[in-house]
């Protein structure tokens, strides 16, 4: 008898959280790429498997790029797939927002630059999104045609984490109403 009260107690959490997690909105956020795109968030993901890999600070980049290059890698190109790293910079101050843009956009080829987005405004809706801990680690969000959050994770790129996230992007792809390529 025991035991089955566990068991209905858990499913209750399991099913409370499933849907807390679903009912998550994506803060509306606008932007320009490096590369000079115009991107609304969530419209730019809608009806696509969306990737969003978002930093904090400037350690967390270099944790970003490395999920990033192996995002860019296995789904860069896949037309289904709006995979876009978000740079939180609302916290920088003006004056030297311009120099530090530089010199990230330096380090990043030209030919991903479409994926980069800086943002500007507050960044304490994103951080509750993802579950902010570290200014430090990256933060991975998967989100399927219907913009609900199907994958979160944070910390450094790990083969079991990437491993997850792929498994995850396929079961999205593979979503009834996810167009073909």
């Amino acid at each position: 008898m025991l035991n089955r009260s566990r068991l209905q107690i858990g499913w209750c959490v399991v099913l409370l959280m499933t849907t807390l997690w679903a009912s998550e909105t994506l803060p509306e956020t606008h932007g320009e790429t490096f590369s000079g795109q115009q991107v609304a968030i969530p419209g730019s993901l809608r009806g696509k498997v969306g990737i969003l890999v978002v930093s904090f600070s400037k350690k967390g980049g270099s944790v970003a790029a490395s999920w990033g290059k192996r995002l860019g890698r296995d789904v860069g190109s896949d037309p289904r797939v709006a995979y876009y790293q978000l740079l939180m910079l609302g916290d920088l101050p003006g004056f030297v927002r311009g120099f530090v843009l530089r010199g990230i956009k330096s380090s990043i080829p030209s030919n991903e630059h479409n994926r980069f987005l800086p943002i500007y405004s507050d960044d304490r809706p994103w951080k509750q999104l993802v579950h902010f801990q570290d200014a430090d680690d990256a933060y991975i969000i998967v989100l399927d045609k219907n913009l609900q959050i199907t994958f979160r994770d944070h910390g450094a790129l790990t083969d079991a984490g990437y491993l997850e996230l792929s498994r995850k992007i396929a079961s999205s792809l593979n979503q009834p109403g996810t167009p073909t390529r």
